[in-house]
């Protein structure tokens, strides 16, 4: 459109030189030119009928020019334009801003960081030869992020907008126009999505991270991508189309990293074992697999369908945030463990004793695999936590639906192509002493697991948690690596074989010592119970805030801490004055459930690096030492000037 701008400079530049000092705005008349709101349309629509005070949500501003017929840009949009687009100064700039600055407007940030829509470029000559310039055509959208003070009154809200504009065709311009608007929500006890989220596809939620002061964000305001993050790999996908496609894999990988948990690592052996002992007989082998893996993928489908319809119901592990849940499970286990390692001689019910991997059977095995999906619930496998927590925002129980059943598909997996493939566990002993020996120190680990359970249950009904039960946890567990090597030295004939269990059990019994003496005697850096007044407070003091999410019951959250955050090198760190170390128990605050859901995510354990100006700099459900230290390290030099 090399004519585009030509006669619209031309006023521009008459105008500029006849009025001089006279506002851009005083240039036109409209009367002579007609008003730029004759072929624009501006509306609003929100992204949340229901916010809670200290939170933000999104406003999308849209443009509707006519055909033909375009605007300027904003001025910011420049900041990032390539170097071929010129800047005019006569220009009057697309804007957006409150229309009362009134003490009294509930805002606290985000009116500064609004993501403007792409420009389109238009060449035209203003004496200076032939340039670029930046212009919105056709429908174009612009998102305001708005942040509520956290003193918002409850109740109806109307904040007033101002949207400021200039149209023009490639034979005249417009006179400039100021429409105001209202923009309404409730001010409620809790995150209310609206119905028409079309308009926010495009929408870059980490634009709301980097709000001054923001504390709490609601994910309201949608992303067409999910953000997935293994240590130092970090990748996004789409969630429409064959993205969706590829969200599922990743989930089902999830799934399948379930399995190498501590949560469902000793019941591998057992299952393996089963395995062995049918494979003379691959049908059989192959169909105990089946059905074990539908008992996997019955049970997360079972959370699925919760999540889906069960109000309040928003993770997976929320069973484990009821003390007598996380008890009763340990209980389970802890029957389950001693018909397995067969040490008591018990009555246990008949549904029960079907289960025992002596006796394979339909009901057992597929009971089987519901206890192994259970037993996962409380760890969290990388990649797994982001998929889940993305479907579960978008309340959509097909969705819902398809991402629990690809995780549950993904943790059976193994189990199929075991029994798919006889071979691979032929070697495995399947009856004498060995075998019962292997069963007894599977049993007494999962014994371990009950008394863990069991212990971090009552954990959550003592006014002051205590770290007993992890020694009555290691006893077991050395016990069992004690039991392994004398077995071993009792039973094996072969000098290879005695070597090779004796280190096993006393690696196992050494494991365990070491879990008791470093889990046994509390914790070692200095936590800050979670709060959203103490997260504001400490951001403006100048504080790097470090936000640890975890439970009682998740064990990967306990290994994460001691391994990572206990360490030298990251404990020095957060021992320093400038810096704050949050911890947010989602299974006894309900501010901390709520900051989770608000980051996005529904499983932990998730940590949070958060600079004194406001900004994320480590969001990251797995981590090493070195990424915790490097991430406060970048944020202490973040503050605000």
């Amino acid at each position: 459109m090399p004519s585009l701008f030509r006669p619209f400079c031309t006023l521009l530049t008459l105008a500029g030189a006849c009025f001089g000092g006279i506002s851009a705005h005083a240039q036109y008349d409209a009367d002579s030119f007609g008003d730029s709101r004759d072929v624009v349309g501006v509306t609003s629509v929100v992204s949340v009928k229901e916010v809670r005070p200290g939170d933000a949500f999104v406003v999308a501003v849209v443009f509707e020019i006519k055909p033909g017929w375009h605007i300027w840009t904003s001025e910011a949009s420049l900041k990032t334009a390539p170097p071929d687009i010129a800047r005019y100064d006569g220009a009057i700039w697309t804007t957006i801003a409150l229309e009362s600055k009134e003490a009294t407007t509930p805002i606290a940030a985000g009116i500064d960081s609004i993501q403007w829509p792409e420009f389109h470029n238009a060449r035209a000559d203003l004496g200076e030869g032939p340039q670029n310039f930046s212009v919105y055509e056709g429908r174009a959208i612009a998102f305001l992020p708005i942040q509520l003070a956290l003193d918002a009154q409850a109740g109806p809200l109307s904040i007033p907008l101002v949207v400021s504009f200039q149209s023009c065709n490639d034979s005249v311009c417009m006179a400039p126009a100021d429409v105001s608007m209202k923009v309404s929500v409730n001010v409620g006890p809790s995150n209310v999505p609206a119905a028409e989220m079309a308009h926010f596809a495009n929408f870059d939620p980490s634009v709301l991270q980097k709000m001054n002061g923001a504390d709490s964000v609601s994910t309201t305001a949608p992303s067409n991508a999910v953000e997935f993050r293994f240590f130092r790999w970090s990748f996004s996908i789409g969630t429409d189309g064959v993205g969706f496609f590829y969200l599922l894999l990743v989930a089902a990988t999830g799934g399948f990293l379930l399995n190498l948990t501590p949560c469902v690592l000793p019941v591998i052996p057992l299952k393996v074992m089963g395995l062995a002992a049918s494979a003379d007989n691959p049908r059989h082998a192959f169909f105990l697999a089946s059905v074990m893996s539908a008992g996997v993928i019955c049970f997360w489908l079972a959370l699925g369908l919760a999540l889906s319809f069960i109000t309040g119901f928003e993770q997976a592990n929320q069973l484990f945030q009821f003390p007598a849940f996380t008890i009763g499970v340990g209980v389970f286990i802890a029957i389950m463990a001693i018909g397995m390692a067969g040490f008591f001689s018990i009555g246990l019910p008949s549904w029960l004793m079907s289960i025992e991997t002596k006796n394979e059977s339909t009901s057992g095995a597929f009971l089987f695999g519901i206890m192994t999906a259970i037993l996962s619930t409380p760890c969290t496998a990388p990649l797994m936590g982001a998929a889940a927590g993305w479907a579960v925002t978008t309340e959509s129980p097909t969705t819902i639906l398809s991402v629990f059943a690809a995780i549950g598909a993904g943790m059976a997996s193994p189990y199929l192509l075991l029994s798919a493939f006889p071979k691979l566990v032929a070697r495995v002993p399947r009856a004498g002493e060995g075998s019962e020996v292997v069963k007894q120190v599977m049993g007494l680990l999962l014994l371990g697991a009950a008394a863990y359970f069991i212990g971090a249950g009552i954990n959550q009904v003592l006014a002051t948690p205590s770290a007993i039960y992890w020694w009555f946890v290691a006893a077991i567990g050395a016990s069992a690596g004690l039991w392994l090597t004398r077995q071993t030295l009792r039973i094996a004939r072969g000098w290879r074989i005695r070597t090779f269990f004796s280190v096993i059990g006393i690696a196992i019994a050494a494991s365990s010592v070491y879990i008791g003496v470093e889990l046994g005697q509390g914790e070692r850096i200095h936590w800050t119970t979670y709060s959203p007044e103490v997260l504001d407070a400490a951001l403006k003091d100048g504080d790097v805030v470090v936000l640890n999410f975890t439970a009682d019951w998740c064990i990967n959250c306990k290994t994460l801490e001691k391994g990572v955050l206990e360490s030298n090198l990251v404990a020095g760190l957060l021992d320093g004055d400038d810096v704050l170390a949050l911890k947010a128990d989602i299974g006894r605050e309900a501010a901390a459930k709520d900051k989770l859901r608000s980051e996005g995510f529904v499983t932990i354990p998730l940590l949070i690096v958060i600079a004194p100006n406001g900004e994320t700099v480590l969001k990251a459900t797995d981590y090493t030492p070195d990424q915790v230290a490097q991430a406060i390290e970048k944020a202490r030099g973040m503050r605000t000037q």
